[in-house]
């Protein structure tokens, strides 16, 4: 079976390691705060983690972030992944 495949908002691929910057919500002044997330897989799906947080800590599914209309994750970024040239 095929893995589910994820897009940011820039439509690049989302993979294991990669590390996201999701928006969170905007603060007084409209100051933006985001969230850094690190992807793993966990039982065949990738979900996100804190980057603080062990491998049995709390983590989400992708299936939960808000998607547009052609599939692409809203308000997800790539900031960093081990495959540099998709960057």
């Amino acid at each position: 079976m095929k893995d589910k495949e994820y897009w940011d908002q820039r439509s690049v691929k989302i993979e294991e390691f990669d590390v996201l910057k999701v928006f969170h919500f905007t603060g007084a002044r409209k100051k933006k705060y985001f969230m850094y997330k690190w992807v793993k897989k966990y039982n065949g799906n990738l979900v996100t983690y804190h980057l603080s947080s062990n491998e049995h800590g709390n983590f989400c599914s992708l299936d939960a972030y808000e998607k547009d209309s052609d599939g692409r994750l809203r308000h997800v970024e790539i900031i960093s992944s081990n495959n540099w040239k998709k960057l």
